[in-house]
């Protein structure tokens, strides 16, 4: 971020206003700390990238918010403990 005073350059204004949406939208838990503020410097790095390349700023968003435990009687559900087609195309950009 910048230093106070300064005005922000159209990259650093387009990232800010990304940053908000994103910070708007996640999760938060009464019993799980936020660390949202420690992930900010990387994520604004990364964004700052793509929207100084002109590219589109892409997200890939699991069909399900989180994979919650089975329920019920037989606590058979259609969620398997392997990752869904979002969940593996999101991670193999940076295994492969």
């Amino acid at each position: 971020m910048p230093y106070a005073g300064k005005p922000l350059s159209g990259i650093e204004t387009k990232v800010s206003q990304i940053v908000f949406i994103i910070a708007a939208y996640r999760h938060r838990s009464a019993t799980v700390p936020d660390r949202f503020s420690k992930f900010v410097p990387t994520l604004e790095k990364q964004i700052g990238d793509i929207v100084s390349n002109k590219e589109a700023v892409r997200f890939i968003l699991p069909a399900f918010p989180f994979k919650a435990p089975a329920e019920g009687i037989n606590k058979r559900k259609t969620l398997g403990p392997l990752p869904d087609k979002a969940e593996y195309l999101s991670v193999s950009k940076w295994v492969l």
